[in-house]
């Protein structure tokens, strides 16, 4: 069971590493790269004066001014520099991110560098030219002032965690030249409401949209095969979700505690629904698993409080452990023939489960599995003798 660690008292508030704390406790030493800050005992000021004009060269690529309404122009042709946002590896403008407000790059420019505007905490638009082809690992993270942005026609890739935790980030144009968009590129963007994925994209990676919050409508393309380990973990105003034919793995966690989903399609090309899937779907009313599905994962739909019927058709070998657990509504369920293993504590909590049909051969199964079903009820696989049917 995966369960992403939450705020004390706010139900849906994500914790983003560091984001949150004060910027002058971020830094972490070169160990810790990722989530590196400049060093309060760096002794540089970190926002220039009034009226000043700042400027250097970016070495190997061009040059950089910024002025003093905060706007940071980049002159330069190719593929920007990457950075790590370490003691030997960070951007010429590092000392004066808290004043960048905007960002011009100049035409000519085919990258957006790693690391290149992290943590410009006030940085709310850039204009990126039609030359740029990928953004970076980490190119945006942590910028939660941006609120818009559009990603040329002829850009290809968004890097690992490109707009981590750019919590005003409400809209964002992904143009259909993108072939890949990196793991965890929209985590924690809690005010994005809707976007589409475009039919060059063939996967969604892990942690892509894991905390969107406000994420109501996303468009899943006819080209991607696999939804990825939580991939809309925390995603709670998200309703209805369509998969198209062309998805054949739903991820461990995919749509964990999407507490506001009522209806998702599986479909008939998934053969395999990850542990924890739709954990903590309290809202979702009902389920098929079509008949290409072998493996329905450990705790994949546990705690679906409002789950009353689902439908398992005759594939399906192996129910894991507690994959219906805590499904207080749920009142029937008919197990396929071509089931081979169920799991323990698979319909444990089930209070209102009322019939449960069954292949004749799992008999056997009882005695070793007491408490399978219901802690209240007693009998074969834990359940009132007279609620059980054999075929």
């Amino acid at each position: 069971m995966s369960k992403l660690k939450k705020n004390q008292g706010e139900q849906n508030e994500y914790i983003f590493p560091y984001i949150q704390q004060p910027r002058e406790d971020r830094w972490q030493g070169d160990l810790f790269w990722p989530y590196v800050r400049k060093s309060p005992s760096d002794g540089e000021q970190s926002q220039p004066e009034n009226g000043t004009v700042h400027r250097g060269e970016i070495e190997g690529f061009g040059t950089w001014v910024l002025d003093e309404s905060g706007l940071l122009k980049i002159d330069g042709k190719g593929k920007m520099p990457d950075w790590e946002n370490t003691r030997s590896s960070r951007t010429p403008w590092y000392l004066f991110e808290d004043s960048i407000q905007s960002v011009q790059l100049a035409t000519g420019i085919r990258s957006i560098g790693n690391d290149a505007f992290r943590y410009c905490d006030r940085l709310k638009s850039i204009k990126i030219p039609d030359s740029v082809t990928s953004i970076g690992d980490r190119a945006f993270f942590g910028c939660p002032s941006l609120t818009s942005i559009e990603i040329p026609e002829g850009a290809v890739s968004i890097g690992k965690s490109a707009f981590f935790a750019c919590h005003s980030l409400m809209d964002i144009t992904i143009p259909d030249s993108i072939t890949s968009i990196g793991e965890s590129a929209f985590w924690g963007c809690k005010s994005l409401t809707d976007i589409a994925i475009p039919n060059s994209v063939t996967n969604i990676d892990a942690d892509t949209f894991l905390g969107c919050e406000s994420l109501a409508k996303v468009t899943i393309p006819e080209s991607i095969t696999s939804i990825g380990f939580r991939a809309f973990t925390g995603c709670t105003s998200l309703t209805n979700v369509a998969l198209p034919d062309s998805v054949t793995s739903i991820g461990d966690c995919a749509f964990e505690d999407c507490s506001s989903l009522t209806g998702i399609v599986i479909p008939a090309s998934a053969t395999s629904i990850g542990d924890s899937a739709f954990e903590d779907c309290s809202s979702l009313t009902g389920i098929v698993i079509p008949a290409s599905v072998t493996r329905i994962g450990n705790h994949a739909f546990e705690d679906c409080s409002s789950l009353t019927h689902i439908a398992i058709l005759d594939s399906v070998t192996r129910i894991g452990d507690e994959a219906f657990s805590g499904c207080s509504s749920l009142e029937s369920v008919l197990i396929p023939d071509s089931v081979r293993s169920i799991g323990i504590g698979v319909f444990k909590g089930c209070d209102s489960l009322q019939e449960v049909i069954m292949p004749a051969r799992l008999k056997r199964m009882a005695g070793k599995k007491a408490w399978l079903f219901s802690e209240r009820l007693s009998g074969y696989f834990g359940i009132e003798k007279r609620i059980i049917r054999f075929y």
